[in-house]
């Protein structure tokens, strides 16, 4: 009985670290920063998209890059680089990752480096880090290499300088020229961000609730976007995140419609209640108008009496 105790003990102790190990708080900190930039770059985190307006700012597990007519260098914690190509859209992940089964699982460190649309060079760190470059068709572990990714809408393209390479899923090796506006201009996940970044400043210059409200929501339509977008990825990893991804988004998405038809209903109210007291205060005033033609009206009818009537005392008066 006291060995099974122990193995029971010791059971509980793997899970136990195994929920340590994968608890948010690692995945929340900062994994890379902005190390320089030219033209249009935004940085979707959590639900907030802002511009990149100065380097060394901060980015961390989840957040998505996009560039216009420009490009971002963003340097990772163990010396890794990421070149990221104009009208490009890329998140970048680093967490503890499980292989195995039950007991028998291991953990180890992995960085992704997503590429929805456009082209991107990446550079390995120091780190023993595993390092993917995937798009939504195909998922390439690179080991002490450099080299471009990038995404068409269609392919995936790998062109490696250095190092090794081992795809999963179709990928197209070799040089290859940047898939450009015309790819992005059909990318949903490139689409439903630039969207968002024009509703998130829309929001910000008026302040009002419902426009805030709206701008969160067109947050996380990209967020459900790219998650879309890698819900068939021929990597079993991917496509279990990307459904979790999706599920949460679209949860969070219908609990802030319900948020945002409620303000609008409180809007309705509140411009029925201030039409009802403008109605109000006109008829308000109609009656005071009316009533001071009325009482003018009778004074003047009383003054003309009044003259009258010493008119007429005036006139009797020499005959007598």
């Amino acid at each position: 009985m006291s060995r099974r105790l122990l193995l029971i003990f010791v059971l509980l102790g793997l899970f136990a670290g195994s929920a340590l190990l994968c608890s948010p708080a690692a995945a929340a900190k900062p994994v890379a920063k902005i190390t320089s930039y030219q033209g249009v770059v935004r940085v979707l985190t959590d639900s907030t998209i802002i511009a990149v307006t100065r380097e060394g700012m901060v980015l961390s597990h989840g957040d998505r890059l996009q560039t216009e007519k420009g490009t971002v260098q963003v340097t990772f914690t163990d010396g890794a680089v990421m070149k990221v190509r104009p009208y490009t859209t890329t998140m970048v992940q680093e967490r503890l990752e499980e292989k195995g089964w039950w007991i028998f699982k291991t953990k180890r460190a992995v960085r992704r480096v997503t590429c929805f649309v456009g082209k991107l060079w990446f550079k390995s760190g120091a780190s023993d880090r595993k390092n993917y470059l995937q798009t939504p068709t195909a998922v390439c572990g690179i080991r002490g290499s450099d080299g471009d990714v990038g995404y068409d809408n269609l392919n995936t393209y790998l062109n490696m300088y250095s190092g090794e390479a081992d795809p999963v899923g179709k990928v197209f090796m070799g040089f290859f020229e940047d898939p450009g506006i015309s790819a992005a201009a059909k990318n949903a996940v490139y689409k439903a961000l630039e969207n968002a970044y024009q509703k998130a400043q829309q929001a910000q210059q008026s302040g009002k609730k419902l426009d805030l409200a709206e701008a969160k929501a067109k947050a996380l339509e990209v967020i459900k976007a790219a998650a879309e977008e890698l819900k068939n990825n021929p990597d079993e990893t991917v496509r279990d995140d990307a459904q979790k991804e999706a599920e949460k988004a679209n949860k969070d998405l219908n609990n802030l419609k319900q948020q945002i038809q409620q303000i609008k209903e409180e809007k309705k109210t509140e411009e029925t209640s201030e039409e009802s007291s403008e109605e109000t205060s006109e008829e308000t005033s109609e009656e005071t108008s009316d009533e001071s033609s009325e009482s003018s009206s009778s004074s003047s009818s009383s003054s003309t009496s009044s003259t009258t009537t010493t008119s007429e005392e005036t006139t009797t008066s020499p005959s007598s």
